[in-house]
């Protein structure tokens, strides 16, 4: 499923809506180049997990930020300054699989292994200055559900351009 959005508050948007149909335990693997689009989504999802979106910051320089949310705890991890994966699993993310949310900024060296647990891939490409391309990918049934339960939701009233 693709989306494209013309402003930041689209895709916080974007993320609230997928934030509210998310499950306890949800891992999703964000790729894209800086600036993108990542951090503004992940502020979306945290909000519509309950959680408070002015508390989301770039997790660059601290590797994994936590977040409390209605729904648990969200682990917001950014992988971009790891070379190995030994480097990331020293981080311990895995431990908290299960344990809550984990959102993944940079996962590529990682995708494999979390094809055991079932994620949801999301693309951000960077169009123009405000528009991004936001293309969900999921990876396990319970993923698949998340997306059937997105297009339900009243997208109407903003003006994205989605591609099934």
């Amino acid at each position: 499923m693709t989306f494209n959005t013309s402003s930041a508050i689209q895709t916080k948007r974007l993320g609230y809506l997928l934030g509210k149909n998310l499950f306890p335990a949800a891992c999703l693997a964000l790729s894209g180049e800086l600036g993108s689009g990542k951090t503004c989504l992940v502020q979306g999802i945290v909000s519509g997990l309950g959680g408070d979106e002015n508390n989301v910051t770039s997790p660059s320089y601290t590797l994994i930020n936590q977040y409390k949310a209605l729904q648990g705890i969200v682990y917001h991890a950014d992988l971009y300054r790891l070379n190995s994966k030994d480097q990331i699993y020293e981080l311990g993310l895995e431990e908290n699989w299960g344990d809550g949310m984990v959102l993944i900024e940079w996962p590529e060296l990682i995708l494999h292994d979390l094809n055991r647990i079932g994620f949801m891939q999301i693309f951000l490409k960077a169009l123009t200055e405000c528009e991004r391309r936001i293309e969900l990918v999921p990876y396990g049934n319970a993923y698949q559900t998340v997306l059937n339960n997105l297009r339900r939701e009243d997208i109407s009233a903003f003006t994205f351009l989605c591609t099934l």
